[in-house]
């Protein structure tokens, strides 16, 4: 029996009570204790960890991790011991108003008010005119019933619309905390980037060509599951390397490793595995240099043995995300501010911040300085801690979704392009609600004058003035669906 088909064959044979079966190779849905079963879990989608962690019996398993080739039996933890970041945005609004219609309301009650009072002054002084009719219309039309369904129809045309995007906003109201953001401080790990290695560049030494570099390297390297396996393997698989066996593995983490492919011991690792091997990193000076200009990280490889040999270098980056360049130069255009937290003295974060175009990049124990109202975090699973920290924040992809679901804004889809739709949806409610509801007002007017006895009206001409205010009610609930969302839905993830 192989060693994978051992591990499946530890898997639970029955659930204990409460616990929920994860299959091999599945995404783990629930943190959670493991009750039964034993397998290498990757939380590199969480935690950033490359190498999988076995995880046995006892062992605490976190939402978002991949499970590896052996069943589990998870209990999953309950959220009361975890209370939500911001309480408000799982409980649903009774405001019938809402809150982008509070000064707009203020105000018409105002002038309703002196109306009412002016109507008081005007049948005291005009008795003739004075009827429980009039004073019906007036109240009728200043009161309309149509305002009552602006702000609901716009609610349901808001979730719609989110909903349709694969949006997540329990709570509506928290769209007007958006208003006044100002700045957008990202994640680094994984949020603007890739969030793992590519091969971007190689360049083999002398007397070497880029086959012989890259077919000895995969070979050796195309058993070995961290990140620099990951990425030879997905170079090998996009240009169709033909692979030869390995054999007689060597692994030292963090330095390299060493194997037999065919008569040759192939290294590969850091420049001081190659030395510890007898292999001399020559002639490619001004490559490295330039590599280490870029903020790549560097694999060399070479050929141990009585005649050691050099072979080349490969120059792997975690590169940006498909549309983060779209986002940050959106962003710009609309004067928000860009931020990313990460280690200001690495060089390959400098680097994606000049690619992304980000607009400062600060380090973790600074982003402190921009925890305020006209902020807006967003990051995914691998940066949690950066979302618990402030009050308006976006989640990124359905694992930090699942490991943070009382966050007030989130993306189902694996797409950074859609962050900016949730102040677009604010600023959207910000300017047509107010006018929306105003127009619903003034449609209510005609009653009013008719009340005052100043002109006379049939009652279908009242219904029809009645009415003109639902049409615009439901009209304005559908404006959105002249609005397109930022990013380009042909190009979803």
């Amino acid at each position: 029996m192989s060693g994978v088909d051992e591990m499946v064959a530890q898997g639970p044979a029955r659930l204990p009570a409460g616990s929920v079966r994860v299959e091999p190779y599945a995404v783990i849905g629930h943190n959670g204790i493991i009750e039964e079963g034993r397998s290498e879990v990757d939380e590199a989608p969480v935690t950033g960890a490359v190498v999988p962690v076995l995880k046995q019996p006892g062992d605490r398993v976190l939402t978002g991790s991949r499970n590896g080739a052996g069943a589990l039996a998870v209990m999953p933890e309950s959220a009361e011991p975890n209370p939500p970041v911001h309480s408000e945005s799982v409980i649903p609004a009774t405001d019938p108003i809402g809150p982008f219609l509070s000064v707009t309301c203020r105000r018409i009650a105002c002038i309703d008010l002196a109306v009412m009072a002016a109507a008081a002054v005007w049948f005291v002084l005009h008795p003739e005119h004075a009827s429980v009719d009039g004073a019906a219309l007036i109240l009728l039309g200043l009161i309309s019933p149509a305002l009552l369904l602006v702000w609901p129809l716009q609610k349901w045309a808001l979730r719609a619309w989110l909903g349709l995007h694969r949006l997540h906003c329990p709570d509506l109201d928290r769209l007007q905390d958006l208003l006044p953001v100002r700045s957008i401080v990202f994640g680094r790990r994984g949020t603007l980037s890739q969030g793992a290695l590519r091969v971007v560049s190689l360049q083999p030494g002398p007397d070497v060509t880029p086959p012989e570099l890259v077919v000895a390297s995969l070979s050796a390297y195309q058993n070995i599951e961290d990140s620099w396996g990951r990425a030879l393997m997905a170079f090998g698989i996009s240009h169709r390397v033909h692979l030869r066996p390995a054999e007689e593995l060597k692994v030292e983490a963090g330095a390299g490793i060493s194997a037999l492919v065919g008569d040759k011991r192939v290294i590969v690792g850091r420049p001081e595995w190659l030395t510890r091997h007898g292999i001399e990193i020559a002639g490619l000076d001004e490559a490295v240099a330039e590599y280490r200009r870029l903020g790549r990280e560097l694999l060399f490889a070479g050929l141990a043995g009585t005649e050691p040999r050099f072979l080349g270098v490969f120059a792997l980056a975690d590169p940006p995300r498909t549309g983060t360049n779209l986002l940050i130069r959106t962003c710009k255009q609309s004067r928000l501010e860009t931020v990313m937290v990460g280690d200001v003295h690495d060089t390959a974060t400098a680097t994606l911040a000049g690619l992304t175009g980000v607009g400062k990049l600060v380090a973790e124990q600074e982003s402190g300085n921009f925890e305020d109202a006209t902020t807006l975090a967003v990051a995914r699973a691998s940066d949690i801690a950066l979302l618990q920290r402030y009050d308006n924040a976006v989640a990124l992809g359905q694992p930090a979704l699942q490991a943070m679901p009382q966050v007030p804004f989130g993306i189902g889809r694996d797409d950074t392009r859609h962050v900016l739709d949730f102040i677009m949806l604010a600023q959207l409610a910000a300017r047509r609600l107010p006018l929306g509801f105003t127009l619903v007002w003034l449609t209510g007017w005609p009653l009013v004058a008719e009340g005052f006895g100043l002109i006379g009206f049939t009652p279908l001409l009242r219904l029809a003035c009645l009415g003109g205010g639902v049409i615009i009610a439901v009209v304005q609930s559908q404006l959105l669906r002249l609005v397109d969302s930022l990013a380009n839905d042909e190009h979803e993830d």
